[in-house]
């Protein structure tokens, strides 16, 4: 298969599992992205470690904004991700509160840079979001590339959460595709050997 033909197939899974979000009534998607949150933060690799990498959540994408909260207020460095305009690259920087996130890049709130330390060592865990995961790891993003990018250096345990409607028996990749190790929906954990 070429790659015109994957990204195609791609990006009608894209707007498929972007339908499928919008689909579930956000009073679902708010007790999901609860239960989803209370499975992160009573895993072994969330309470092992004192760094969360965590993207600020956006539209239909589960919540992460109580993960930030609980880890800010557990004394864990938080950070989130900076995507630098008309470039495809994205930087963390750790936040010390809310306060410190504006609009940026997409419209989804972004680190304050200049008043933000950047996160310069890869470790810790990191939650990935995607709209869809398969069970060997393996996401659609937004097509973008960012964090595609971005995992291969990360040396901690990569987290992927989604909705359990979202889950697919296989995701086409290639060798850029970067897998998970833990996913997390609603309805289970899974564990992915590496």
């Amino acid at each position: 298969m070429n790659k015109n033909s994957v990204r195609n197939i791609k990006n009608s899974l894209r707007a498929y599992y972007k339908k499928v979000r919008a689909s579930s009534d956000e009073s679902s998607r708010k007790e999901y992205s609860r239960i989803i949150t209370k499975k992160i933060m009573s895993a072994d690799f969330y309470r092992n470690t004192d760094t969360v990498f965590t993207y600020v959540s956006f539209s239909t994408e589960p919540d992460t904004k109580e993960l930030i909260r609980c880890s800010l207020n557990n004394g864990k460095k938080v950070a989130v991700p900076y995507c630098i305009p008309e470039t495809s690259i994205m930087k963390f920087f750790y936040i010390e509160s809310e306060q410190q996130l504006k609009k940026g890049s997409f419209g989804i709130y972004e680190p304050v840079a200049e008043e933000c330390e950047e996160a310069t060592e890869k470790s810790g865990i990191i939650i990935v979001p995607g709209l869809a995961f398969d069970s060997r790891g393996y996401r659609i993003g937004y097509g973008r590339g960012f964090y595609d990018r971005y995992l291969p250096d990360f040396n901690g345990e990569k987290i992927g959460i989604c909705y359990n409607n979202c889950i697919r028996k296989c995701v086409l990749h290639d060798s850029l595709d970067v897998r998970v190790n833990y996913i997390i929906t609603e309805k289970f954990t899974k564990f992915i050997a590496k």
